[in-house]
């Protein structure tokens, strides 16, 4: 179980990492379509989970789910950041 738990916690690392590069609407949707979305990255994690042996799957299952609240969390904050800053500035330029 330690290399899923590796392997999450380099995705969530990864995921992160690009996340905080994200800084319009446009890099957020592509960000989201790569890491979160149907085919992205925690998805085909995630259904690696099902390989495990019977035993590990609970813990490996409750790491993933872990992983993408985490992530799926730092999202949500930078999106409304993005957002706030986007308004910001058309309030600017009126």
């Amino acid at each position: 179980m330690a290399a899923i738990d590796d392997a999450l916690q380099a995705l969530t690392q990864r995921a992160l990492d690009e996340l905080s590069r994200a800084g319009d609407d446009a890099s957020l949707e592509a960000w989201h379509n790569a890491f979160l979305g149907r085919n992205g990255a925690l998805a085909a994690q995630m259904r690696t989970l099902g390989q495990l042996p019977v035993a590990e799957r609970p813990g490996a299952g409750q790491a993933a789910n872990a992983a993408k609240q985490k992530i799926e969390a730092a999202y949500a904050a930078q999106a409304q950041q993005v957002r706030e800053g986007e308004l910001t500035r058309q309030l600017e330029a009126e």
